[in-house]
């Protein structure tokens, strides 16, 4: 007696996504290297965690946004860790697609916003070269850590300055609504 019998849709993404072998060890770049990305926020500039944007392994390349803002992170071979990190532009906030554009010459590593420099800092040396596959709105090491708080419309990878290696357009999600055999839900 008053329950409503109801099915639930179910919404499936084309993200995460994680590259295979052969396509990463096509983008394992030690010299330079380039990430665009077509994103759309969800109505705000604040990330509340660690969200990342394409990772290749925990000790290459990521793309990420947090709380502090955006940051394109290398690993050395000598130096470990060095990053590019600026705040979120307020324009992001407008729910309009932008480009995020992460730059890395084996000198300096720069972020753009919309074709505007955010920030650009000296990044010199050799990026840590290794097996881990390249991960697309998820770490590729940790794949917990995925990309929630905006969308991710496209992606192009490659060396800097030349023409992508990898490049993807993200189909938005599709809602699949079960057949009448799918098991139901009560409430």
């Amino acid at each position: 007696q008053g329950l409503e019998k109801r099915v639930e849709a179910t919404e499936i993404s084309a993200l995460p996504l994680t590259l295979n072998k052969k396509e990463s060890l096509a983008l394992n770049y030690n010299e330079s290297v380039e990430i665009t990305t077509t994103i759309q926020s969800n109505g705000s500039t604040n990330f509340s965690d660690y969200q990342p944007i394409v990772t290749k392994g925990d000790h290459q390349y990521l793309l990420r946004g947090d709380k502090e803002g955006f940051h394109f992170s290398l690993y050395l071979v000598k130096g470990g860790w060095k990053a590019a990190s600026a705040k979120v532009p307020a324009s992001f906030a407008d729910g309009k697609p932008h480009t995020l554009k992460a730059v890395w010459d084996g000198k300096t590593a720069t972020l753009f916003f919309d074709g505007k420099e955010l920030v650009s800092e000296k990044v010199s040396g050799k990026l840590k070269r290794g097996p881990a596959r390249v991960g697309i709105g998820t770490n590729s090491e940790v794949t917990s850590r995925v990309l929630a708080q905006c969308k991710l419309l496209k992606v192009a990878i490659g060396e800097a300055g030349k023409a992508p290696a990898f490049e993807k357009v993200i189909p938005e999600p599709k809602t699949i609504v079960p057949g009448p055999n799918a098991p139901k839900t009560f409430l």
